[in-house]
Protein backbone atom coordinates (compact mmCIF):
# COMPACT_ATOMS: atom_id res chain seq x y z
CA UNK A 1 0.00 0.00 0.00
CA UNK A 2 1.54 3.45 -0.82
CA UNK A 3 0.15 7.00 0.18
CA UNK A 4 -1.15 9.38 -2.88
CA UNK A 5 -0.53 12.91 -2.61
CA UNK A 6 -2.04 16.17 -4.83
CA UNK A 7 -0.31 19.17 -4.66
CA UNK A 8 -2.07 22.14 -6.51
CA UNK A 9 -3.84 19.43 -9.09
CA UNK A 10 -5.43 21.60 -12.02
CA UNK A 11 -7.42 20.02 -15.35
CA UNK A 12 -8.24 22.53 -17.83
CA UNK A 13 -10.55 21.04 -20.80
CA UNK A 14 -9.87 24.19 -23.29
CA UNK A 15 -10.69 27.69 -21.66
CA UNK A 16 -13.08 25.52 -18.82
CA UNK A 17 -11.20 24.89 -15.32
CA UNK A 18 -12.68 21.60 -14.07
CA UNK A 19 -10.06 20.93 -11.25
CA UNK A 20 -9.09 23.79 -9.92
CA UNK A 21 -5.64 23.35 -7.12
CA UNK A 22 -6.78 20.47 -5.34
CA UNK A 23 -4.64 19.92 -2.53
CA UNK A 24 -4.85 16.26 -0.57
CA UNK A 25 -2.54 13.91 1.07
CA UNK A 26 -4.27 10.01 1.48
CA UNK A 27 -2.30 8.07 3.81
CA UNK A 28 -1.39 4.42 3.50
CA UNK A 29 -4.12 2.06 3.81
CA UNK A 30 -7.06 5.02 4.17
CA UNK A 31 -10.25 5.01 2.93
CA UNK A 32 -11.41 8.36 1.31
CA UNK A 33 -14.44 8.83 -0.81
CA UNK A 34 -14.65 11.36 -3.48
CA UNK A 35 -18.20 12.98 -3.25
CA UNK A 36 -19.92 15.80 -4.74
CA UNK A 37 -22.54 16.66 -7.50
CA UNK A 38 -22.63 15.76 -10.79
CA UNK A 39 -20.32 17.87 -12.89
CA UNK A 40 -17.87 18.24 -9.87
CA UNK A 41 -14.99 17.23 -10.45
CA UNK A 42 -15.09 13.95 -8.72
CA UNK A 43 -14.38 11.36 -11.42
CA UNK A 44 -12.04 13.73 -13.58
CA UNK A 45 -9.86 13.36 -10.14
CA UNK A 46 -9.76 10.06 -10.25
CA UNK A 47 -9.12 9.49 -13.78
CA UNK A 48 -6.07 11.75 -12.98
CA UNK A 49 -4.60 9.37 -10.22
CA UNK A 50 -5.22 6.97 -12.67
CA UNK A 51 -3.29 8.42 -15.48
CA UNK A 52 -6.15 7.81 -17.98
CA UNK A 53 -6.65 12.00 -17.84
CA UNK A 54 -3.60 13.94 -18.13
CA UNK A 55 -3.19 17.08 -15.73
CA UNK A 56 -3.02 20.57 -16.89
CA UNK A 57 -1.12 21.87 -13.63
CA UNK A 58 0.20 20.42 -10.23
CA UNK A 59 1.99 17.25 -9.34
CA UNK A 60 0.84 13.71 -8.20
CA UNK A 61 2.82 11.24 -6.23
CA UNK A 62 1.84 7.96 -5.55
CA UNK A 63 3.92 6.47 -2.59
CA UNK A 64 6.28 8.97 -2.85
CA UNK A 65 7.23 8.97 -6.21
CA UNK A 66 6.02 11.82 -8.79
CA UNK A 67 3.69 9.74 -11.66
CA UNK A 68 2.63 12.68 -13.87
CA UNK A 69 4.19 11.60 -16.58
CA UNK A 70 3.92 7.69 -16.01
CA UNK A 71 1.38 5.51 -17.37
CA UNK A 72 -1.45 3.97 -15.69
CA UNK A 73 0.43 0.63 -15.78
CA UNK A 74 3.51 2.32 -14.58
CA UNK A 75 1.59 3.66 -11.16
CA UNK A 76 0.63 0.20 -10.04
CA UNK A 77 -2.56 0.76 -9.50
CA UNK A 78 -6.14 -0.70 -9.91
CA UNK A 79 -9.17 0.46 -10.78
CA UNK A 80 -12.74 -0.51 -10.38
CA UNK A 81 -15.40 0.85 -12.74
CA UNK A 82 -19.15 1.59 -13.00
CA UNK A 83 -19.63 -0.61 -15.80
CA UNK A 84 -17.71 -3.86 -14.43
CA UNK A 85 -15.27 -3.60 -17.87
CA UNK A 86 -15.54 -7.43 -17.79
CA UNK A 87 -14.38 -9.27 -21.06
CA UNK A 88 -17.84 -11.48 -21.97
CA UNK A 89 -16.21 -14.41 -23.97
CA UNK A 90 -13.54 -14.82 -21.32
CA UNK A 91 -14.12 -17.59 -17.76
CA UNK A 92 -14.28 -15.66 -14.18
CA UNK A 93 -10.85 -17.10 -14.10
CA UNK A 94 -10.16 -15.87 -17.03
CA UNK A 95 -10.95 -12.21 -15.80
CA UNK A 96 -9.23 -12.01 -12.88
CA UNK A 97 -6.11 -13.27 -14.20
CA UNK A 98 -6.30 -11.91 -17.15
CA UNK A 99 -3.69 -8.74 -16.32
CA UNK A 100 -0.92 -11.48 -14.82
CA UNK A 101 -0.93 -13.46 -17.80
CA UNK A 102 -0.29 -9.96 -19.76
CA UNK A 103 2.92 -9.75 -17.31
CA UNK A 104 3.59 -13.27 -18.16
CA UNK A 105 3.38 -15.15 -14.88
CA UNK A 106 3.34 -18.53 -14.69
CA UNK A 107 -0.01 -20.62 -14.85
CA UNK A 108 0.58 -21.72 -10.85
CA UNK A 109 1.44 -18.02 -9.89
CA UNK A 110 -1.63 -16.79 -11.77
CA UNK A 111 -3.95 -19.78 -10.54
CA UNK A 112 -2.39 -18.88 -6.84
CA UNK A 113 -3.74 -15.59 -6.78
CA UNK A 114 -7.05 -15.98 -8.66
CA UNK A 115 -7.59 -18.63 -6.34
CA UNK A 116 -6.95 -16.34 -3.14
CA UNK A 117 -8.54 -13.26 -4.81
CA UNK A 118 -11.66 -15.70 -4.87
CA UNK A 119 -11.87 -16.95 -1.76
CA UNK A 120 -11.87 -13.57 -0.20
CA UNK A 121 -14.46 -12.56 -2.58
CA UNK A 122 -16.44 -15.92 -2.36
CA UNK A 123 -16.19 -16.60 -5.90
CA UNK A 124 -14.58 -19.97 -5.87
CA UNK A 125 -17.64 -21.82 -6.68
CA UNK A 126 -18.25 -19.48 -10.01
CA UNK A 127 -14.58 -19.31 -11.59
CA UNK A 128 -15.80 -21.07 -14.87
CA UNK A 129 -18.53 -19.30 -15.24
CA UNK A 130 -18.98 -16.48 -18.00
CA UNK A 131 -19.90 -12.66 -17.28
CA UNK A 132 -23.26 -13.21 -18.55
CA UNK A 133 -23.98 -15.59 -15.76
CA UNK A 134 -23.61 -13.75 -12.96
CA UNK A 135 -25.65 -11.13 -11.36
CA UNK A 136 -24.88 -7.87 -11.06
CA UNK A 137 -23.15 -8.24 -7.36
CA UNK A 138 -21.42 -11.32 -8.71
CA UNK A 139 -19.79 -9.58 -11.94
CA UNK A 140 -18.72 -6.32 -9.11
CA UNK A 141 -17.18 -8.71 -7.09
CA UNK A 142 -15.38 -10.31 -9.97
CA UNK A 143 -14.28 -6.49 -11.07
CA UNK A 144 -12.64 -6.24 -7.69
CA UNK A 145 -11.43 -9.95 -7.80
CA UNK A 146 -9.13 -8.61 -10.81
CA UNK A 147 -8.29 -5.42 -9.00
CA UNK A 148 -6.61 -7.95 -5.91
CA UNK A 149 -4.96 -10.27 -8.09
CA UNK A 150 -2.74 -7.56 -9.27
CA UNK A 151 -1.57 -6.48 -5.84
CA UNK A 152 -1.33 -2.92 -6.79
CA UNK A 153 -0.60 0.24 -4.27
CA UNK A 154 -3.99 1.83 -4.40
CA UNK A 155 -7.33 1.15 -5.17
CA UNK A 156 -9.49 3.11 -7.12
CA UNK A 157 -13.37 3.10 -7.41
CA UNK A 158 -15.63 4.75 -10.08
CA UNK A 159 -18.75 4.74 -8.63
CA UNK A 160 -18.79 1.00 -8.56
CA UNK A 161 -21.94 0.34 -7.14
CA UNK A 162 -24.15 2.80 -8.81
CA UNK A 163 -25.90 -0.02 -11.78
CA UNK A 164 -26.83 -2.46 -8.81
CA UNK A 165 -30.80 -2.28 -7.12
CA UNK A 166 -30.76 -0.58 -3.48
CA UNK A 167 -30.75 -3.93 -1.76
CA UNK A 168 -27.66 -5.11 -3.29
CA UNK A 169 -25.83 -1.92 -2.99
CA UNK A 170 -26.27 -2.08 0.77
CA UNK A 171 -24.87 -5.61 0.62
CA UNK A 172 -21.98 -4.54 -1.97
CA UNK A 173 -20.95 -1.68 0.64
CA UNK A 174 -20.48 -3.71 3.43
CA UNK A 175 -18.04 -6.21 1.16
CA UNK A 176 -16.20 -3.30 -0.19
CA UNK A 177 -15.47 -2.14 3.76
CA UNK A 178 -14.83 -5.73 4.95
CA UNK A 179 -12.49 -5.62 1.54
CA UNK A 180 -10.65 -3.03 2.76
CA UNK A 181 -10.23 -4.25 6.66
CA UNK A 182 -8.63 -7.58 5.00
CA UNK A 183 -6.41 -5.92 2.19
CA UNK A 184 -5.34 -3.12 4.47
CA UNK A 185 -4.67 -1.14 0.86
CA UNK A 186 -4.85 2.24 0.22
CA UNK A 187 -8.69 3.07 -1.79
CA UNK A 188 -9.75 5.99 -2.72
CA UNK A 189 -13.99 5.84 -3.64
CA UNK A 190 -15.88 7.71 -5.93
CA UNK A 191 -19.56 7.93 -5.09
CA UNK A 192 -22.75 10.44 -5.51
CA UNK A 193 -24.29 8.80 -3.02
CA UNK A 194 -23.66 10.37 0.02
CA UNK A 195 -24.91 7.28 2.30
CA UNK A 196 -22.36 5.23 0.88
CA UNK A 197 -19.32 8.33 1.90
CA UNK A 198 -20.83 8.12 5.09
CA UNK A 199 -20.93 3.93 5.89
CA UNK A 200 -17.56 3.44 4.09
CA UNK A 201 -14.88 5.63 4.15
CA UNK A 202 -12.40 7.26 6.66
CA UNK A 203 -12.35 10.33 5.61
CA UNK A 204 -14.60 12.31 2.73
CA UNK A 205 -13.63 14.88 0.33
CA UNK A 206 -16.39 17.16 -0.79
CA UNK A 207 -15.86 18.48 -3.98
CA UNK A 208 -17.76 21.53 -5.73
CA UNK A 209 -16.87 23.30 -8.86
CA UNK A 210 -13.50 21.86 -9.07
CA UNK A 211 -12.57 23.09 -5.81
CA UNK A 212 -12.56 20.94 -2.55
CA UNK A 213 -14.80 22.56 0.15
CA UNK A 214 -14.07 20.21 3.10
CA UNK A 215 -12.23 17.21 4.45
CA UNK A 216 -12.67 15.47 7.32
CA UNK A 217 -14.45 12.30 8.50
CA UNK A 218 -17.97 11.40 8.35
CA UNK A 219 -19.06 12.77 11.75
CA UNK A 220 -16.95 15.34 11.42
CA UNK A 221 -18.77 16.43 8.28
CA UNK A 222 -22.21 15.94 9.53
CA UNK A 223 -21.71 17.53 13.20
CA UNK A 224 -19.40 20.36 12.16
CA UNK A 225 -19.90 21.23 8.03
CA UNK A 226 -17.92 24.43 7.25
CA UNK A 227 -20.16 26.24 5.17
CA UNK A 228 -23.75 26.01 4.10
CA UNK A 229 -22.95 23.88 0.96
CA UNK A 230 -21.37 20.95 3.05
CA UNK A 231 -24.16 21.35 5.19
CA UNK A 232 -26.65 20.54 2.71
CA UNK A 233 -25.04 17.92 0.91
CA UNK A 234 -23.89 15.59 3.70
CA UNK A 235 -27.17 14.13 5.55
CA UNK A 236 -30.27 11.81 5.04
CA UNK A 237 -32.58 13.88 5.12
CA UNK A 238 -31.24 16.78 4.14
CA UNK A 239 -30.47 19.51 6.43
CA UNK A 240 -33.24 22.39 7.06
CA UNK A 241 -31.39 26.22 5.69
CA UNK A 242 -33.60 29.36 7.24
CA UNK A 243 -32.45 32.16 6.39
CA UNK A 244 -33.16 35.11 8.71
CA UNK A 245 -31.85 37.45 11.36
CA UNK A 246 -30.75 36.67 15.12
CA UNK A 247 -32.15 38.69 18.00
CA UNK A 248 -33.70 38.77 21.44
CA UNK A 249 -36.76 39.93 22.91
CA UNK A 250 -37.46 39.05 26.84
CA UNK A 251 -34.56 37.16 27.03
CA UNK A 252 -35.41 34.46 24.27
CA UNK A 253 -33.21 34.31 21.40
CA UNK A 254 -35.40 34.51 17.70
CA UNK A 255 -34.53 33.94 14.34
CA UNK A 256 -36.75 36.42 12.20
CA UNK A 257 -37.38 34.53 9.14
CA UNK A 258 -38.28 36.54 5.78
CA UNK A 259 -41.96 36.52 6.10
CA UNK A 260 -41.84 37.65 9.60
CA UNK A 261 -42.21 34.56 11.75
CA UNK A 262 -39.84 34.27 14.59
CA UNK A 263 -38.53 31.11 15.96
CA UNK A 264 -37.33 30.96 19.00
CA UNK A 265 -34.15 29.07 19.91
CA UNK A 266 -33.60 27.79 23.11
CA UNK A 267 -29.88 28.13 24.78
CA UNK A 268 -27.31 30.46 23.54
CA UNK A 269 -26.33 31.66 20.03
CA UNK A 270 -23.10 32.84 18.73
CA UNK A 271 -22.05 36.45 19.12
CA UNK A 272 -22.84 38.44 16.03
CA UNK A 273 -22.39 41.95 14.22
CA UNK A 274 -25.04 44.10 14.21
CA UNK A 275 -27.83 43.31 11.15
CA UNK A 276 -26.06 40.14 10.66
CA UNK A 277 -27.95 38.06 8.28
CA UNK A 278 -27.61 34.15 9.09
CA UNK A 279 -28.51 30.66 7.63
CA UNK A 280 -29.26 28.38 10.95
CA UNK A 281 -28.95 25.08 9.60
CA UNK A 282 -31.28 22.16 11.75
CA UNK A 283 -31.21 18.76 11.20
CA UNK A 284 -34.17 16.87 11.18
CA UNK A 285 -33.83 14.95 14.17
CA UNK A 286 -33.73 18.08 15.85
CA UNK A 287 -36.50 19.25 14.97
CA UNK A 288 -38.52 19.05 18.77
CA UNK A 289 -42.32 18.11 18.80
CA UNK A 290 -43.99 19.83 22.30
CA UNK A 291 -46.22 21.74 24.02
CA UNK A 292 -44.81 25.08 23.07
CA UNK A 293 -43.35 26.29 20.69
CA UNK A 294 -44.38 27.76 16.66
CA UNK A 295 -47.28 26.55 15.28
CA UNK A 296 -47.09 24.42 12.27
CA UNK A 297 -48.67 22.49 9.59
CA UNK A 298 -47.95 19.10 8.66
CA UNK A 299 -47.75 18.95 4.98
CA UNK A 300 -46.88 15.24 4.77
CA UNK A 301 -45.83 12.05 6.32
CA UNK A 302 -43.67 9.76 5.66
CA UNK A 303 -43.33 6.68 7.47
CA UNK A 304 -40.00 4.52 7.05
CA UNK A 305 -40.61 1.61 9.38
CA UNK A 306 -38.02 2.95 12.72
CA UNK A 307 -38.03 6.51 11.64
CA UNK A 308 -41.14 9.12 10.33
CA UNK A 309 -40.45 12.05 8.08
CA UNK A 310 -42.58 15.20 8.65
CA UNK A 311 -42.79 17.56 6.38
CA UNK A 312 -43.95 20.54 7.69
CA UNK A 313 -45.12 24.31 6.80
CA UNK A 314 -44.24 27.12 9.19
CA UNK A 315 -45.80 30.05 7.49
CA UNK A 316 -44.05 30.32 4.03
CA UNK A 317 -41.23 28.15 5.02
CA UNK A 318 -40.92 24.04 4.90
CA UNK A 319 -39.33 22.31 7.63
CA UNK A 320 -38.03 18.56 7.54
CA UNK A 321 -38.28 16.25 11.02
CA UNK A 322 -37.33 13.23 11.29
CA UNK A 323 -39.54 11.69 14.77
CA UNK A 324 -38.52 8.07 16.06
CA UNK A 325 -42.37 8.15 17.62
CA UNK A 326 -45.36 6.83 15.74
CA UNK A 327 -47.24 10.24 14.90
CA UNK A 328 -50.66 10.22 16.30
CA UNK A 329 -51.67 13.68 14.23
CA UNK A 330 -52.38 13.62 10.45
CA UNK A 331 -51.98 15.69 7.62
CA UNK A 332 -53.53 18.85 7.92
CA UNK A 333 -53.40 19.58 11.75
CA UNK A 334 -51.62 21.74 13.69
CA UNK A 335 -48.55 20.61 15.71
CA UNK A 336 -45.81 22.93 17.85
CA UNK A 337 -41.95 22.81 17.20
CA UNK A 338 -38.95 24.13 18.87
CA UNK A 339 -35.17 24.30 18.13
CA UNK A 340 -32.08 23.72 20.62
CA UNK A 341 -29.49 26.57 19.48
CA UNK A 342 -27.29 23.54 20.65
CA UNK A 343 -28.19 21.45 18.08
CA UNK A 344 -28.16 24.64 15.31
CA UNK A 345 -25.77 25.55 12.78
CA UNK A 346 -25.22 29.07 12.66
CA UNK A 347 -23.44 29.98 8.77
CA UNK A 348 -23.22 33.68 7.06
CA UNK A 349 -25.47 34.52 5.06
CA UNK A 350 -22.92 36.62 2.93
CA UNK A 351 -20.35 33.91 2.75
CA UNK A 352 -22.29 30.80 3.66
CA UNK A 353 -19.31 30.13 5.98
CA UNK A 354 -19.69 28.31 9.08
CA UNK A 355 -19.63 31.07 12.03
CA UNK A 356 -17.38 30.80 14.96
CA UNK A 357 -19.01 29.51 18.13
CA UNK A 358 -21.75 27.51 16.15
CA UNK A 359 -21.56 24.39 17.85
CA UNK A 360 -24.32 21.83 16.30
CA UNK A 361 -24.99 18.54 16.82
CA UNK A 362 -21.99 18.40 19.61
Amino acid sequence: MSSVELDNVTKRFGTVDVIRGVNLTVAKGEFVALVGPSGCGKSTLLRMIAGLEDISGGTIRIGGRVVNELTPKERNIAMVFQNYALYPHMTVRENMGFSLMLRKQSESEIARSVDTAAGILGLRQLLDRVPGQLSGGQRQRVAMGRAIVRNSEVFLFDEPLSNLDAQLRVQMRTEIKSLHRTLDNTMIYVTHDQIEAMTMADRIVVLRQGLVEQVGSPLELYDRPANVFVAGFIGSPAINLLEGEIGVAEGQSLLTLSDGVQIPLSGTVPQLAKDEKVVCGIRPEHVQFGAQGIDAVIDLIEPTGSDTQVHLKVGATRIVALSRARLVQKEGELVKICFNSEDTHFFSAETGRRIDGSRGGQ
